[in-house]
């Protein structure tokens, strides 16, 4: 007999009654329908039933093709044999359901679940095997197992194979035998899924100084607690289930849930996701049209400076023929705790924050330490326009100043979650810095930070990566990335959530979405960018040498649109005139109606031209558009578009997804407001109509009399 919901409801029931235990694995300032859990094993199973029976379930729809299980993978961190049978025994259909493909869309009940450990990566030592990092770091994997990572051997048919197999037989599901079992399937699961994200494989073993990254980051998630529970109840159940699998030792207590940095895709879930990296000059943007802008805007006298919060950059190590002294930005130096440190400079390059040490240098032993380095290097255009800022440094009016908020706890390291509130005053004490770039997210409200931005206002721009886990933010909320999206949601200040595209312009697999909290897509896939390599010389010290990286994730796409940030303050726009900006130049397609805010990606051609009218005219042989810029001739004009009339001068942007058939309409209306620009009225898609009839007229730059375009000759019209 397969364990069922009768066997799982006596496990829930015996997780509700053992004792309160004093400590707990939860955050303590949770709101009171809420607890903060985080697991430190992937193998929990009277942990993931009392979740599963005091949390509230969620309505989900499974379109035909995909599997119940690929939905809890991506709820749930990965696939808990006994979190499926709860969702088996919930939704009354057979365990073997949640593994197939669906044949018809379905609407699926699934009960509440705390994440698994997210991976993190490990640094490999002298002597050091695959087998005996597992074994270090308590990850399930069984001997034979680890050769299977090490030759990238295990198939996704043999992990649903296991799963089928653990989920036959007569097992109790409290029983030994039944963890036996999922330890049995994790092992296997763990063998795909670490051979396949380090790209590891018979051609390629582990190194001394490499970065293996493994399932053993324990992460925050907010669990809602279900109507008719309270919160002690809650607790109790919890901590009584975490007793029973043997984790409470290995919980700590602590005041909130501590941040999580967006790490990188590593190379093999680059790899999956992205394809290999191609050089052609069109990617992350097209350098030929943005040198062709860049000549045409009109900057101020001083550069912009983008903050940017994360891991830290070692700058002494990075050659001015690399990164050239215009784009090292500069900021007033911070109290250092280093008594012995001499008197710092007027000026600082940068500082970790968390520590209070006036320098950004990266920690060494942190596996994720060159990670502030891959974002400065995009926060600065990427390593594609390396021959730009050399060349030209006056046509980049940007430059960037590293802050670290990483520091060392016990014989680790943690992301210091009163560093945002730091960070972001100071930046708001610094006249220079317009863009705050983020690159870490917590289940938890970061309340501080919040009313930070709302003090900032306009004046600072704070961008936010949305984070790798294909999450939904409506359904899987974080934070400061939640501040995105609808202006209203920052309360006043200014913030713009970034996912990811791919090359060919879609919604990168990995990237979180929601158009309620999302505002863009920018290029996530293999964003040229820098790391370090330690050399150690003759004498036995280490030195770093400065190499392109190929960065992807949505950690590479917020940079981007920093940049694009940083290029617009330096014209003369205020916060809100950027969010407003970079939403209405955005690349749009209906596909994203539901993805992000701006229903786009970010095209920062089109951003930097502003303080004209712009109209993209596509190319009738299916070359590269055109962009025409000028001023509106018929402002006051009523046009006709899905039946409704506007006057032109209402639209902040007009423009056409001419894939559909007939086209959508995508419209923004202008608010009315000067002061508050971002404010803009985004009206649901509508379908052109044979009816619609519209001209626009366009005085270009040029000076030539006004031409007139319809509505079927241009893609966008972008109101200055």
């Amino acid at each position: 007999m397969t364990p069922t919901v009768a066997t799982f409801k006596c496990l829930r029931v015996i997780a509700g009654t053992l004792g309160l235990i004093s400590s707990t694995a939860w955050s303590q300032d949770a709101s009171p329908n809420h607890i903060y859990v985080r697991l430190p094993s992937q193998v929990a199973p009277n942990t993931v039933a009392a979740v599963a029976e005091v949390g509230k379930k969620t309505n989900l729809t499974i379109p035909a093709g995909e599997k119940i299980a690929t939905e809890i993978a991506r709820m749930c961190g990965s696939l808990d044999l006994s979190y499926a049978f709860i969702l088996a025994d919930e939704n009354r259909i057979e365990i073997t359901d949640v593994f197939l493909p669906v044949a018809v869309e379905k609407t699926v009940v699934f009960p509440a679940c705390v994440k698994t450990p997210a991976l993190d990566g490990v640094l490999v030592g002298d002597g050091d095997t695959v087998g005996g990092i597992l074994k270090q770091y308590n990850v399930p994997a069984a001997q034979q197992t680890t050769q299977r990572i090490v030759d990238g051997k295990t198939t996704s048919e043999e992990v649903s194979d296991l799963a089928a197999k653990a989920a036959s037989g007569n097992l109790d599901a409290k029983s030994p035998g039944w963890r036996k079992r999922v330890v049995d399937y994790v092992a296997a699961a763990n063998a795909r899924e670490i051979a396949v994200v380090n790209g590891l494989g018979t051609t390629q073993a582990i190194k001394v100084g490499d970065s293996i990254k493994l399932p053993i980051r324990p992460e925050w998630t907010a669990v809602a607690i279900d109507d008719g529970i309270s919160r002690a109840d809650a607790e109790a159940s919890i901590t009584a289930a975490l007793e029973r699998d043997n984790l409470y030792a290995r919980t700590e207590v602590v005041s909130a849930a501590s941040p999580n940095l967006v790490t990188p895709l590593s190379s093999g879930e680059a790899a999956t996701y992205c394809g290999m990296p191609v050089d052609d000059g069109k990617y992350p943007f097209d350098q030929a049209a943005l040198i062709d802008m860049l000549a045409r805007v009109k900057f101020g006298g001083n550069r912009s400076t983008i903050m940017v919060l994360d891991t830290g950059t070692d700058l002494d190590s990075i050659s001015a023929s690399e990164v050239p002294d215009d784009y090292r930005g500069t900021i007033a130096p911070i109290e250092d705790n280093d008594i012995d440190a001499p008197p710092p400079a007027s000026l600082v390059g940068g500082y970790n924050i968390a520590t209070g040490r006036n320098s950004p240098s990266s920690d060494p032993g942190y596996a994720n330490r060159w990670h502030g380095l891959g974002v400065y290097g995009a926060a600065i255009g990427s390593g594609e326009l390396k021959a730009l800022r050399a060349l030209a440094p006056e046509s980049l009016k940007l430059n960037a100043v590293p802050v670290s908020l990483v520091k060392p706890v016990g014989t680790g390291f943690d992301i210091d979650i009163t560093s945002f509130e730091k960070a972001v005053q100071r930046a708001l004490d610094e006249d220079s810095v317009s863009t705050v770039n983020i690159s870490f997210m917590s289940v938890s409200d970061l309340q501080m930070l919040a009313n930070t931005i709302q003090r900032a206002g306009t004046r600072v721009v704070v961008t936010v990566a949305a984070g790798n886990d294909k999450a939904d933010l409506e359904t899987s909320e974080s934070w400061p990335a939640i501040y995105g999206g609808n202006p209203a949601n920052a309360n006043g200040g200014i913030v713009i959530t970034v996912g990811s595209h791919d090359r060919d312009g879609k919604l990168a697999g990995f990237s979180r979405r929601g158009w309620k909290y999302v505002d863009i897509l920018a290029p996530g896939c293999n964003v040229p960018s820098f790391t370090m390599r330690p050399i150690v010389g003759q004498d036995g010290r280490e030195s770093l040498k400065l190499e392109k990286e190929y960065f992807s994730g949505t950690s590479a796409s917020a940079p981007l649109v920093s940049f694009a940030s940083a290029l617009l303050q330096a014209e003369g726009l205020n916060g809100a005139k950027v969010k407003s900006r970079i939403i209405r130049s955005a690349d749009v397609s209906s596909d994203l109606d539901k993805i992000t805010y701006s229903r786009g990606r970010l095209n920062i051609v089109k951003a930097l031209a502003q303080g004209v009218d712009v109209l993209e005219v596509p190319d009738p042989g299916g070359g590269q558009s055109k962009l025409i810029l000028g001023t509106l001739a018929n402002p006051n004009e009523q046009i006709t578009v899905c039946g409704q009339a506007y006057q032109l001068k209402r639209f902040a942007k007009l423009a056409f997804d001419k894939s559909k058939n007939p086209p959508d309409a995508h419209i923004w209306l202008k608010n009315q407001n000067v002061n508050t620009p971002q404010n803009m009225e985004r009206v649901p898609l509508c379908q052109v109509q044979p009816t619609d009839s519209a001209s626009i007229k366009i005085t270009e730059q040029t000076g030539t009399p006004p031409s007139t375009y319809a509505l079927s000759d241009f893609t966008d019209f972008i109101a200055q």
